[in-house]
Protein backbone atom coordinates (compact mmCIF):
# COMPACT_ATOMS: atom_id res chain seq x y z
CA UNK A 1 0.00 0.00 0.00
CA UNK A 2 1.45 3.37 -1.33
CA UNK A 3 2.14 6.03 1.83
CA UNK A 4 0.84 9.42 1.94
CA UNK A 5 1.35 12.30 3.61
CA UNK A 6 -0.66 15.96 4.62
CA UNK A 7 2.32 17.89 3.67
CA UNK A 8 3.64 20.57 5.79
CA UNK A 9 1.18 22.12 8.12
CA UNK A 10 1.32 25.50 9.63
CA UNK A 11 -0.91 26.43 12.68
CA UNK A 12 -3.26 29.62 12.51
CA UNK A 13 -4.78 29.46 16.26
CA UNK A 14 -3.06 29.55 19.63
CA UNK A 15 -3.63 30.07 23.41
CA UNK A 16 -1.28 29.94 26.27
CA UNK A 17 -1.77 27.04 28.19
CA UNK A 18 0.25 27.37 31.08
CA UNK A 19 2.01 30.58 32.70
CA UNK A 20 1.28 33.72 30.25
CA UNK A 21 2.70 30.76 27.50
CA UNK A 22 4.83 32.96 24.09
CA UNK A 23 3.68 36.31 25.67
CA UNK A 24 5.02 38.06 22.83
CA UNK A 25 3.53 38.14 19.11
CA UNK A 26 2.83 33.99 19.44
CA UNK A 27 1.49 34.54 16.04
CA UNK A 28 4.99 34.79 14.64
CA UNK A 29 5.44 31.55 14.65
CA UNK A 30 2.89 30.87 12.33
CA UNK A 31 5.13 31.02 9.63
CA UNK A 32 8.89 30.52 8.37
CA UNK A 33 10.07 34.35 8.07
CA UNK A 34 12.64 35.09 10.62
CA UNK A 35 10.63 36.58 13.44
CA UNK A 36 9.66 34.65 16.54
CA UNK A 37 7.12 33.96 19.18
CA UNK A 38 8.89 35.07 22.73
CA UNK A 39 8.65 33.47 26.36
CA UNK A 40 10.85 35.46 28.86
CA UNK A 41 11.47 33.82 31.83
CA UNK A 42 8.59 31.83 32.49
CA UNK A 43 9.69 28.36 33.44
CA UNK A 44 7.66 25.68 32.93
CA UNK A 45 5.40 27.80 30.85
CA UNK A 46 3.39 26.47 27.82
CA UNK A 47 1.20 27.31 24.81
CA UNK A 48 -1.04 25.48 22.34
CA UNK A 49 -1.08 26.11 18.73
CA UNK A 50 -3.63 24.38 16.35
CA UNK A 51 -5.65 24.98 13.04
CA UNK A 52 -3.75 23.32 10.96
CA UNK A 53 -5.34 22.27 8.15
CA UNK A 54 -4.69 18.63 8.02
CA UNK A 55 -6.47 16.60 5.77
CA UNK A 56 -6.52 12.73 6.90
CA UNK A 57 -9.15 10.56 4.61
CA UNK A 58 -11.67 8.82 6.64
CA UNK A 59 -10.72 4.97 7.50
CA UNK A 60 -7.09 6.19 6.87
CA UNK A 61 -4.68 4.02 9.33
CA UNK A 62 -2.34 6.62 10.69
CA UNK A 63 1.27 5.76 9.83
CA UNK A 64 3.04 8.75 11.83
CA UNK A 65 3.56 12.26 12.66
CA UNK A 66 6.49 14.64 12.43
CA UNK A 67 6.82 18.02 14.06
CA UNK A 68 9.05 20.75 13.53
CA UNK A 69 10.64 23.20 15.23
CA UNK A 70 12.55 26.04 14.86
CA UNK A 71 14.03 27.95 17.92
CA UNK A 72 16.84 29.01 19.61
CA UNK A 73 17.70 30.72 23.14
CA UNK A 74 18.76 34.31 24.50
CA UNK A 75 21.74 32.25 26.55
CA UNK A 76 22.71 29.02 26.96
CA UNK A 77 23.18 29.39 31.13
CA UNK A 78 21.85 26.78 32.94
CA UNK A 79 19.65 23.92 31.64
CA UNK A 80 17.12 24.37 28.79
CA UNK A 81 15.24 22.40 26.56
CA UNK A 82 12.09 22.43 24.58
CA UNK A 83 9.11 19.97 24.48
CA UNK A 84 5.87 19.41 22.69
CA UNK A 85 2.63 17.24 23.16
CA UNK A 86 0.11 15.97 20.94
CA UNK A 87 -3.62 15.84 21.57
CA UNK A 88 -6.33 14.27 19.70
CA UNK A 89 -9.32 15.67 22.00
CA UNK A 90 -9.07 19.52 21.81
CA UNK A 91 -6.69 19.45 24.80
CA UNK A 92 -8.60 17.32 27.21
CA UNK A 93 -5.72 14.82 26.87
CA UNK A 94 -2.14 14.53 26.11
CA UNK A 95 0.55 12.24 24.46
CA UNK A 96 3.86 11.80 26.08
CA UNK A 97 6.13 14.56 25.07
CA UNK A 98 9.33 14.47 23.28
CA UNK A 99 11.78 16.96 23.85
CA UNK A 100 14.69 18.53 22.18
CA UNK A 101 17.76 19.59 24.53
CA UNK A 102 20.14 21.50 22.09
CA UNK A 103 20.83 24.53 23.57
CA UNK A 104 21.89 27.00 20.96
CA UNK A 105 21.43 30.98 20.85
CA UNK A 106 21.19 31.07 17.18
CA UNK A 107 18.47 29.56 15.16
CA UNK A 108 17.81 25.49 14.54
CA UNK A 109 15.63 23.48 13.04
CA UNK A 110 14.52 20.23 15.48
CA UNK A 111 11.80 17.40 14.40
CA UNK A 112 10.30 14.99 16.96
CA UNK A 113 8.27 12.25 16.14
CA UNK A 114 8.73 11.16 12.22
CA UNK A 115 7.07 8.90 9.64
CA UNK A 116 6.55 5.67 11.78
CA UNK A 117 6.01 7.62 15.29
CA UNK A 118 2.37 7.65 16.29
CA UNK A 119 3.73 9.63 19.72
CA UNK A 120 2.70 6.05 22.03
CA UNK A 121 -0.93 5.88 20.92
CA UNK A 122 -3.21 4.73 17.98
CA UNK A 123 -4.70 7.61 16.11
CA UNK A 124 -8.20 7.96 13.92
CA UNK A 125 -8.26 9.86 10.95
CA UNK A 126 -11.12 12.50 13.26
CA UNK A 127 -8.85 13.41 15.67
CA UNK A 128 -6.56 15.63 12.81
CA UNK A 129 -9.81 17.88 12.79
CA UNK A 130 -9.31 21.61 13.54
CA UNK A 131 -11.31 20.97 16.64
CA UNK A 132 -9.39 18.37 18.08
CA UNK A 133 -6.05 18.22 17.27
CA UNK A 134 -3.59 20.40 18.90
CA UNK A 135 0.40 20.83 20.06
CA UNK A 136 1.49 22.30 23.15
CA UNK A 137 4.94 23.46 23.03
CA UNK A 138 6.47 23.81 26.59
CA UNK A 139 9.41 25.94 27.71
CA UNK A 140 12.10 24.25 30.14
CA UNK A 141 15.15 25.67 31.93
CA UNK A 142 16.78 25.57 35.67
CA UNK A 143 18.10 29.09 34.46
CA UNK A 144 15.86 32.34 35.71
CA UNK A 145 15.68 34.45 32.81
CA UNK A 146 16.44 32.45 30.24
CA UNK A 147 14.20 34.15 27.20
CA UNK A 148 13.15 31.32 24.77
CA UNK A 149 12.36 32.08 20.65
CA UNK A 150 9.96 30.12 18.48
CA UNK A 151 10.61 31.06 15.21
CA UNK A 152 8.49 28.44 13.59
CA UNK A 153 6.29 25.65 14.31
CA UNK A 154 4.64 23.01 11.44
CA UNK A 155 3.16 19.50 11.82
CA UNK A 156 2.98 16.60 9.18
CA UNK A 157 0.96 13.36 9.53
CA UNK A 158 1.66 9.91 7.65
CA UNK A 159 -0.89 7.58 6.71
CA UNK A 160 -1.50 4.78 4.41
CA UNK A 161 -4.95 5.55 2.30
CA UNK A 162 -7.98 2.71 2.12
CA UNK A 163 -7.36 1.74 -1.50
CA UNK A 164 -10.77 0.89 -3.69
CA UNK A 165 -10.19 -1.29 -6.55
CA UNK A 166 -11.84 -0.27 -9.52
CA UNK A 167 -12.14 -3.46 -12.34
CA UNK A 168 -12.55 -2.60 -15.80
CA UNK A 169 -12.21 -5.91 -19.08
CA UNK A 170 -14.34 -8.19 -20.37
CA UNK A 171 -14.09 -11.28 -22.75
CA UNK A 172 -13.65 -11.75 -26.66
CA UNK A 173 -13.83 -14.64 -28.73
CA UNK A 174 -10.47 -16.27 -30.75
CA UNK A 175 -10.48 -17.50 -33.82
CA UNK A 176 -10.60 -20.63 -32.32
CA UNK A 177 -13.40 -20.54 -30.83
CA UNK A 178 -12.24 -19.65 -27.18
CA UNK A 179 -12.85 -16.44 -24.74
CA UNK A 180 -9.72 -14.50 -23.82
CA UNK A 181 -11.01 -12.50 -19.99
CA UNK A 182 -9.31 -9.01 -20.25
CA UNK A 183 -9.13 -7.84 -16.44
CA UNK A 184 -7.03 -4.31 -15.04
CA UNK A 185 -7.53 -3.34 -11.68
CA UNK A 186 -6.63 0.15 -10.51
CA UNK A 187 -6.44 1.43 -6.68
CA UNK A 188 -7.92 4.84 -5.94
CA UNK A 189 -4.32 6.29 -6.80
CA UNK A 190 -4.13 4.62 -10.07
CA UNK A 191 -2.26 2.20 -9.40
CA UNK A 192 -2.41 -1.01 -11.61
CA UNK A 193 -3.06 -3.78 -9.17
CA UNK A 194 -3.57 -6.83 -11.17
CA UNK A 195 -3.70 -6.72 -14.60
CA UNK A 196 -4.36 -10.15 -16.45
CA UNK A 197 -5.80 -11.72 -19.64
CA UNK A 198 -5.87 -15.66 -20.43
CA UNK A 199 -8.26 -18.09 -21.64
Amino acid sequence: IQAADTGWRNPMSDNATGGDGFEINPTYAYADDNASAENHGGLGDSHAFYDFGLSVPSGATIEGIQLRLDWYLDSDNGTSSMSAELSWNGGDNWTSPQSDAVETTTEHTVYLGGSTDNWGRSWAPDGFSNADFRVRITCNSDAPGTIFYLEYVSVIVYYAPVHHLEVTGGSTMTAGGSHVLTVTARDTLGNVAVNYSGL
